[in-house]
């Protein structure tokens, strides 16, 4: 299966955003699947810069040959860009599986999910997502 991974981009350490990215799509990809992350795969990790509506429009066209979105929810503040993927995906009839940190809330994001996963510490999602892909 061919997995976007959709995150908050957006007021965060980028270097460990690309470590943290980096690490689940290798556990995705470790159970014979393909990922997309827009930024290693459009962004290069900051290499290539791009205004926001050219990003957009590219990880939507993305988004399109994808059969699921992993949205990793790690704060509580809302993340346009993933909120706007989320809605694509459900609107083209994608599965969208939810991987938040337990002390986040969140509502909309959890409801329209099929699956969800909850995790305390980055050890706690590399070993849940590890379970839920052996599942698969």
């Amino acid at each position: 299966m061919k997995y976007y991974i959709s995150y908050k981009f957006s007021g965060e350490d980028k270097e460990k955003l690309k470590e943290i990215l980096s690490e689940i799509s290798s556990i995705i990809e470790s159970h014979n699947n393909e990922t997309f992350v827009s930024y290693r795969d459009i962004g290069n990790w900051g290499e290539i810069s791009m205004d926001s509506k050219e990003i957009i429009t590219k990880a939507l066209a993305e988004l399109r040959n994808m059969d699921c979105i992993l949205c990793l929810v790690l704060s509580s503040e809302k993340s346009e860009g993933m909120l706007l993927e989320a809605g694509y995906a459900k609107a083209l009839g994608k599965k969208i599986i939810v991987a938040k940190k337990d002390d986040v809330r969140i509502v909309f994001l959890k409801d329209i999910a099929d699956d969800s996963i909850e995790f305390n510490t980055y050890e706690d999602l590399k070993e849940k997502l590890h379970i839920y892909f052996n599942k698969k």
